[in-house]
């Protein structure tokens, strides 16, 4: 599976125009991503621990999907304190919708774009020995969109592909600010941070 990651990286472009000043790559080891794993209290995918080994956090295209959520030894605590916040806010802003409320209580977040929220489920899928991690994308009116279970192909397709625009073109207007198009913030680039 890591080769995998590998390979992809390798057809990446890194924009050293985009790093953010004075930011240094950032990805982190095995021992890290357990430890947070371990102290969130939630179960990762396995394509996701990779992604933090070879990626680390960063952002796709110019200002699009950003992944922040890539554990950082020097700020473990505060970064998981802010996990559960950006949860328990999302929660009080829907409080009044029970659909949401249950998946959001099931839910990690690990990235963002504009309007949008990127979010891991737990959940039992029909055809699968065990739980999945479902990846769900919600806009800023609380409608989840279902965007698999495999975390590599969601940022084969969706972060560094045009695969929103096809499968998911409604999204669009939350991750695409006015006065901007999609073709100027999808680009086959990664920025570390």
């Amino acid at each position: 599976m890591e080769d995998k990651w590998k390979s992809l990286l390798r057809e990446v472009q890194i924009n050293p125009s985009l790093v953010w000043r004075g930011a240094k790559p950032h990805c982190c080891t095995s021992e890290i991503f357990f430890e947070f794993e371990h102290k969130s209290g939630f179960s990762f995918p396995e394509e996701f621990r990779f992604f933090c080994q070879i990626f680390g956090r960063g952002r796709f295209g110019n200002d699009w999907i950003l992944i922040s959520r890539c554990p950082a030894a020097e700020d473990l605590n505060e970064q998981l304190d802010d996990d559960v916040d950006i949860i328990e806010t999302l929660k009080l802003q829907f409080e009044g919708s029970a659909d949401t409320l249950s998946i959001l209580n099931q839910s990690y977040y690990f990235g963002c774009c504009n309007q949008v929220s990127f979010l891991f489920t737990k959940e039992v899928v029909e055809g699968q020995p065990n739980f999945c991690h479902r990846i769900y994308a919600m806009d800023d009116n609380g409608n989840f969109y279902n965007m698999g279970i495999d975390f590599f192909q969601f940022v084969k397709k969706y972060c560094l592909g045009e695969g929103i625009g096809q499968d998911f073109p409604q999204l669009l207007k939350f991750m695409v600010p006015a006065g901007r198009n999609k073709e100027q913030m999808v680009l086959n680039a990664f920025t570390s941070i």
